[in-house]
């Protein structure tokens, strides 16, 4: 398998070529992170790992889903919008994808013991670069097209219960399943002495892993603040088991395609904590507060660490406004509206640069019955920089997520 880690080193040319179909820094480990899976957290720009709500259910913190008073399911989409830009030109590149579902189902009420199931995704690979290459030892000039796609998906299923305490605990298993490939293209021009020739890197992961979550009782009493209620911490912590991908490496010429080594390779990624902070002010406004932390310098693929990733943090700021007073007001007196700030240290580290993401975040859910909404995100942000031969990245999300609120059980007197 040395010659599998090879290949993956040497398609990782300088980050100066220019990249169209997606993010170009996608291409180093497993890719970007998927934290945000509803329009919701969209919104608030914020995981919201120290707050509960009823009328969503959380794919990161467990701990969460102890207010859900009926059976709950989500499912939605989202559109994915990329400028990329070098010190030269710039090229737009958009897509639809499918942002995942869960569905909930209360148990017992009174203990907060709610089960949850869910597939969303964990991470995601999205790039095409190509680039024009003159070797004075090639007569012929040639073009390099490199090009990755694919990702990690989990599927998770989990309960939480509420301790007499009023805090709340959480714990989910997950199974990590995916495809990744990676392309390497040249093309030489018609009538050249050379042959074209395509490279296939295909990885099939496979793992397991638990997610464990706590949020704290109510603190706001012991601050004195009248207008300050519900004031809880949350702590999420999620530990990924050994990740095995069966990985094979694929030659295509115009005499056929051949499989040249395959074989399976321990992945290990690093473990996630995230911790949140959460308020309620004069009852109708939630502000949430996160930070997530993942050393993605312990992740390895095959034995080997790479220099070019570094430890990820991500901080978070989020507000919602809903009106709790008006209970059967107007379509727009019921409305929820949300806002957010965050600001992302990448796993990223090129050319001895860290690549940075600063967003805003923005979000509204409309009612279309007492349970269920439809709600809608917005993110605008920017990523990375066009200093030391690096791309820049201007990215713009929308998140639709229709969420389902219905009675499905009724216990019987006897």
């Amino acid at each position: 398998m040395k010659r599998i880690r090879y290949i993956i080193l040497l398609v990782i040319l300088p980050i100066s070529l220019f990249a169209q179909g997606g993010s170009i820094y996608t291409r180093y480990g497993i890719g970007d992170l998927v934290l945000l899976n509803s329009a919701r957290e969209l919104g608030l720009g914020s995981i919201g790992f120290a707050t509960a709500n009823g009328s969503f259910l959380s794919s990161l913190n467990p701990a969460a889903w102890h207010k859900v008073p009926l059976t709950r399911f989500e499912i939605g989409m989202y559109y994915s919008g990329n400028n990329i830009s070098d010190n030269s030109s710039s090229v737009m590149y958009s897509d639809f994808k499918f942002s995942g579902f869960t569905i909930g189902f209360p148990v017992q009420r009174d203990f907060g013991i709610t089960v949850v199931a869910g597939l969303v995704p964990y991470s995601k690979v999205g790039y095409e670069i190509t680039h024009e290459i003159s070797n004075p030892a090639v007569e012929d000039a040639y073009e390099m097209t490199l090009s990755g796609k694919g990702g990690i998906n989990k599927f998770f299923i989990g309960s939480s219960y509420t301790t007499p305490f009023d805090a709340t605990i959480g714990l989910s298993f997950e199974y990590y399943t995916g495809k990744i490939e990676y392309t390497s293209q040249i093309d030489f021009p018609v009538g050249s002495y050379y042959r074209d020739a395509v490279y296939l890197n295909k990885q099939v992961y496979k793992g397991t892993g638990i997610n464990l979550g706590v949020i704290s009782n109510d603190f706001s009493e012991f601050l004195g603040v009248n207008k300050i209620n519900d004031l809880r911490i949350g702590i999420n912590y999620n530990y990924v088991f050994n990740v095995k991908a069966d990985t094979t490496l694929y030659s295509s010429t115009t005499i056929g395609t051949q499989s040249l080594e395959s074989g399976l390779m321990d992945v290990e990624i690093p473990s996630r904590l995230g911790v949140g902070l959460s308020f309620v002010w004069d009852e109708n406004y939630l502000f949430l507060l996160d930070y997530i932390s993942q050393p993605f310098s312990e992740y390895q693929f095959g034995g080997g660490n790479f220099s070019y990733l570094a430890d990820y943090s991500r901080f978070s700021l989020g507000v919602e406004y809903k009106n709790h007073n008006v209970r059967r007001g107007t379509f727009w007196e019921q409305l929820t509206l949300r806002g957010g700030l965050s600001y992302e240290q990448s796993q990223y580290r090129l050319n001895n640069t860290d690549i940075d993401k600063m967003s805003l975040h923005a979000g509204i859910s409309f009612p279309i019955s007492a349970e269920s909404s439809i709600d809608v995100g917005f993110e605008y942000g920017v990523k990375g920089t066009t200093d030391n031969n690096l791309l820049k990245e201007n990215i713009y999300k929308a998140f639709v997520t229709i969420n389902f609120g219905e009675l499905w059980f009724i216990r019987r007197e006897r």
